[in-house]
């Protein structure tokens, strides 16, 4: 082999090596940066039916909250607002008061909360009351059902993760690192054959 086959294969490798490098930090800086704060529990559980009314909503979350941003809404299933603007966050939960006086009915619990590396995270959870010491839900036409004022409904998210600016950085910078080696290879290439 010729010095200056070993010289292109040395090249090569280098150039490989800088590049997949490059690559895993930027896959690395990816996935810690799309990581997202995710509900754990629910209490009541979702879509359960209990004889017992809650003292309380407690939404569990895998990362600490903000006090700051956090909305539960609790409607009926004629989507009447029975509870709102009482939630508040402790670490890693939303807490959210029960009204004692809420006959038995399907209740769905809405929420926004909003986690300490900032990004919303937004859902709903669903629960039966069914206790035999209470009235079941009125089914009275006479009252018109109060529509939720816009900033009380709370909209799940459907961001997807390659539109999340985090993960464009990351691959930005990682296309960014891998082009810049190649050029600083390609000079380093160059000065030696002018030696």
């Amino acid at each position: 082999m010729t010095s200056l086959t070993k010289r292109r294969i040395r090249l090569v490798g280098t150039c490989l090596t800088t590049t997949l490098a490059s690559a895993a930090v930027g896959l690395i800086y990816i996935s810690t940066a799309s990581a997202h704060t995710d509900l754990l529990s629910v209490v009541p559980a979702d879509g359960s039916t209990i004889s017992t009314p809650p003292e309380e909503v407690v939404l569990t979350f895998n990362e600490n909250l903000l006090n700051t941003g956090t909305k539960v809404v609790i409607t009926n299933q004629n989507k009447t607002i029975v509870a709102k603007d009482s939630a508040r966050a402790v670490g890693r939960t939303a807490v959210m008061p029960w009204a004692a006086e809420l006959p038995n009915d399907t209740y769905t619990v809405s929420y926004r909360v909003v986690s300490t590396d900032g990004h919303p995270i937004t859902g709903t959870t669903t629960f039966t009351l069914l206790s035999p010491n209470r009235s079941p839900s009125p089914t009275e036409k006479s009252a018109a059902p109060i529509s939720p004022s816009p900033d009380a409904i709370v909209e799940p998210s459907g961001a997807s993760s390659l539109t999340d600016p985090n993960v464009l950085i990351g691959a930005a910078i990682g296309t960014i690192g891998g082009i810049g080696i190649v050029l600083v290879q390609r000079r380093r290439k160059k000065a030696r054959q002018q030696e």
